[in-house]
């Protein structure tokens, strides 16, 4: 089995990020507010099974009865699309290639 599948399950755990590159997400999480809200709380996951792979919504409170909602497609078996956020509404796009049974080769993009 290659790992390429741990590289696609990082792409959909919200918690990921804040826990993995703590060395350098704090000073970016103050100006970027969707970022903080994901170093704020723990999230609640909703995963919806889709004709092309999964959705999965990771959803934390963030006060007054409001919520924040980070949502990821992921076209299985390799390729994952990560909701943008603010006026841009950019997202982000992972392809986590297999190389052989221990390493994949994984490309990032806008």
């Amino acid at each position: 089995m290659c790992n390429c599948l741990p590289g696609l399950e990082g792409t959909i755990d919200s918690v990921h990020v804040g826990t993995m590159h703590q060395s350098w997400v704090p000073g970016l999480a103050a100006r970027r507010t969707a970022l903080a809200h994901t170093l704020s709380s723990h999230p609640r996951y909703e995963v919806e099974d889709t004709g092309y792979g999964i959705r999965a919504a990771a959803v934390r409170e963030v006060g007054e009865g409001r919520h924040y909602v980070c949502t990821t497609e992921c076209v299985m078996p390799f390729t994952s699309l990560v909701a943008g956020s603010g006026s841009s509404r950019n997202g982000l796009m992972f392809i986590s290639v297999p190389i052989d049974n221990l390493t994949h080769m994984p490309f990032f993009g806008l």
